[in-house]
């Protein structure tokens, strides 16, 4: 029940030997320091159809599974659907790949009746596969639900090169979600008061709290630290008193656990103060998390030399087209119009990756927004420069994702695009969802300031009629 969070003890240690995976390497964060607000300052630079998801299969050039070996696989968006799968199956298993193109959704029907309301049926999407995003060195496939064809293109291109330059590397904080605790009174002075008695009880409220969600503690997670303040406006009659409650979550992304845990303090102060003493004059209000998420900061960083640049664009000089992408990532964080844009740019290839994982994007847009935010005006979540003689790239945002818990693994489809791509943990998705980000974004810089973003945009969509 200390100040700092528990020790991190990974969900898979709940499962079945059989379903358990070998962890990867990674390059974490230390915790951030017992609070989110305390996270770390990372480094920064200076100012056709197929089953469930309805899936358009297209499989891409350059992809390993090992870090020591490349192959390049040159045509595949010009392959048939049926040779497309029989390549697929040279990086996946014939098991992995039969869940995921589930060819009658009534064998599923159970299971999506139980993760949603009202359900009547399945909604088709393409689904295409990225073959290689590297991360902490490793190579996977990674698979894409989007309508858009140029964010697969994008992503596919920028992925290679990546690759072909030694990889993303991904940097982690332990995941830490935060819920709101909230009671309101017509007395300022009654309400530093009632927010002083509260804080003298921090261990008792984190007590119920993790009482409240054993199994989230089982897991290594729990909550660590409750802190309460006082919150008002000038011309307001009411004044807040606002209990933020800080929780470990381990490898889910933690909605249901902390919001269960952030209710059930709320009732106990109830019970405690407002009806023992019914006219006290400060009422409950409400129990909810936020998706301000400074305690799941994940960063993605990216070297490309001037030399693997020169085979990127054709008749740019790779020193020439890394200028010209320094100079767009200095127009973002001067211009909060390009930011915006600049950040949506992001968020197209992760929520693609997110989709067939059953993440929740309406989170990581949330947050990522809220960060975007931080300084007052909205600035670029990635930056880029040159460093000697390369370009270097760094995205830097929270993740709200979860590699367990949800619906996570809720259909057989699902779990097939968990183990398509080899994630086995919560820093495996945040690597994957940051990385392909990152590609996103350089790939969109890249054309934006060469032949501009309508030529190839055009080219695919125009196929969309044929």
């Amino acid at each position: 029940m200390g100040g700092k969070p528990p020790t991190r003890l990974c969900w898979l240690r709940a499962l079945a030997p059989s379903a358990r995976r070998a962890p990867h390497q990674h390059t974490p964060l230390p915790p951030c320091g017992g609070h989110p607000r305390n996270a770390p300052k990372l480094a920064s630079f200076n100012p056709s159809y197929e089953g469930f998801f309805c899936f358009q299969i297209a499989f891409f050039h350059d992809f390993t599974l090992t870090t020591n070996a490349m192959s390049h696989i040159s045509g595949f968006h010009r392959l048939s659907i049926d040779k497309r799968r029989q390549a697929l199956l040279a990086i996946s298993s014939e098991d992995t790949l039969s869940d995921l193109l589930v060819e009658n959704t009534n064998d599923i029907m159970p299971a999506l009746d139980r993760m949603s309301e009202n359900v009547v049926g399945a909604f088709c999407q393409p689904l295409s596969v990225l073959t290689s995003v590297s991360v902490n060195a490793l190579s996977r496939p990674v698979a894409l639900v989007t309508e858009e064809p140029s964010v697969v293109a994008a992503a596919n291109a920028a992925s290679a090169l990546f690759e072909r330059c030694g990889g993303v590397r991904a940097h982690y904080c332990q995941p830490v979600t935060s819920a709101q605790i909230v009671l309101v009174t017509d007395d300022p002075m009654q309400a530093m008061d009632f927010s002083a008695r509260l804080a003298c009880m921090r261990d008792k409220w984190l007590y119920i709290a993790n009482a409240s969600d054993p199994g989230l503690i089982a897991a290594g997670g729990g909550a660590f630290d409750i802190s309460f303040e006082c919150m008002n406006r000038a011309g307001f009659k009411s004044t807040f008193i606002v209990g933020t409650l800080d929780v470990h979550t381990v490898d889910v992304m933690g909605a249901n656990a902390v919001n269960t845990m952030a209710e059930a303090v709320l009732s106990a102060i109830e019970r405690e103060f407002l009806l023992a003493t019914p006219h006290s004059g400060v009422e409950r209000l409400m129990a909810i998390l936020t998706n301000a998420s400074p305690g799941r900061i994940v960063q993605a960083t990216i070297s490309l030399p001037f030399s693997a640049l020169d085979q990127y664009k054709k008749n740019v000089p790779g020193q020439r087209l890394a200028q010209k992408l320094e100079y767009a990532s200095q127009l973002a964080l001067v211009c909060p119009q390009r930011a915006v844009t600049h950040n949506k740019g992001i968020l197209n290839g992760i929520f693609a990756a997110a989709a067939p994982l059953a993440q929740d994007t309406r989170a990581i847009a949330a947050s990522a927004i809220d960060f975007a935010c931080q300084s007052g005006t909205h600035k670029p979540l990635a930056v880029w420069q040159i460093h000697e003689n390369a370009l270097q790239g760094i995205l830097t945002m929270p993740i709200v994702a979860g590699y367990v818990g949800g619906t996570t693994h809720a259909t057989p489809a699902i779990a097939a695009a968990f183990e398509l791509a080899h994630i086995h943990s919560y820093e495996d998705l945040c690597g994957v969802l940051t990385a392909i980000g990152l590609a996103q974004n350089f790939a969109a810089l890249a054309a934006l300031v060469t032949e501009g973003i309508q030529a190839g945009h055009m080219k695919l969509h125009a196929r969309k009629s044929n």
